[in-house]
């Protein structure tokens, strides 16, 4: 599978508009989330060996509260690319009434086929 393929394929649509109003509108919540990754590097240890919840108690222990991370973009993408962010950690939303799920993207200003998890899911497969 190509980075191209996935693209195609797999993410369908930017919808950062739409979420951003329908928050706006109180339609819908954005559910809290952390960067697990970046809370398992600064804690030394193996993100594959933690659940996102150990995760999160070793840091508040250690650190106290987690810093919250707000995405940056938000994208329709489909269930198998769904699947496979949040084996990533990657924030994924599944709205009852929406017919994909919505990655919650950290980063922007970048094409999508350069963002690093979207490389590193291509490179497994």
């Amino acid at each position: 599978m190509d980075l191209n393929r996935v693209r195609k394929n797999h993410i369908m649509v930017n919808v950062s508009l739409l979420i951003s109003r329908l928050v706006e509108l109180s339609e819908i919540e954005i559910p809290l989330t952390y960067n697990y990754k970046s809370l398992a590097m600064e804690l030394e240890i193996d993100l594959k060996e933690y659940s996102n919840e150990e995760i999160l108690k070793k840091y508040k222990e250690l650190y106290g509260e987690a810093p919250i991370v707000e995405p940056l973009e938000y994208w329709l993408v489909s269930s198998w690319l769904a699947e496979r962010l949040k084996i990533k950690r990657e924030m994924v939303i599944e709205y009852p009434y929406l017919p994909y799920p919505i990655w919650g993207r950290e980063t922007t200003g970048q094409l999508i086929v350069d963002d690093y998890v979207i490389k590193s899911i291509v490179k497994e497969f």
